[in-house]
């Protein structure tokens, strides 16, 4: 997901981020990667981005802990977002749900610990 400064500096508002003196130069933290990461898997799932942001800042405790699921689902006006901790109730949300769209925060936690991981070692001087 390669963002312009602008979208950057909206993303990073609605999430609450501190960005720094410039917004085309942040700053971040291990949990404001984490978050951010989490937004760009919800987006490559095709929520849409203030559902995805809503969902990440409702479930934010959740993604720290990398333990879980959770379930995504159309409603008429927006995404809807529920936790499951349980693969039974994962299974339960996932017959009640059409288009269902699901983020395995075991993944995610690999993946956004990797992301910070790149994120030092780029910062780190050769």
């Amino acid at each position: 997901m390669a963002l312009t400064p602008h979208q950057l500096g909206d993303l990073t508002r609605r999430l609450n981020l501190d960005v720094g003196d410039r917004p085309n130069y942040p700053r971040y933290g291990r949990d404001g990667v984490r978050l951010l990461v989490a937004v760009q898997a919800l987006r490559e799932l095709l929520i849409p981005l203030e559902d995805a942001c809503g969902t990440v800042l409702t479930y934010s405790d959740l993604l720290h802990t990398g333990r879980g699921w959770i379930v995504l689902y159309p409603t008429v006006r927006q995404w809807a977002a529920v936790a499951a901790a349980a693969s039974e109730a994962l299974a339960s949300l996932l017959t009640l749900t059409a288009r269902a769209a699901v983020l395995d925060l075991e993944a995610f936690r690999h993946r956004a610990d990797t992301a910070w991981l790149r994120l030092l070692s780029a910062r780190s001087p050769e």
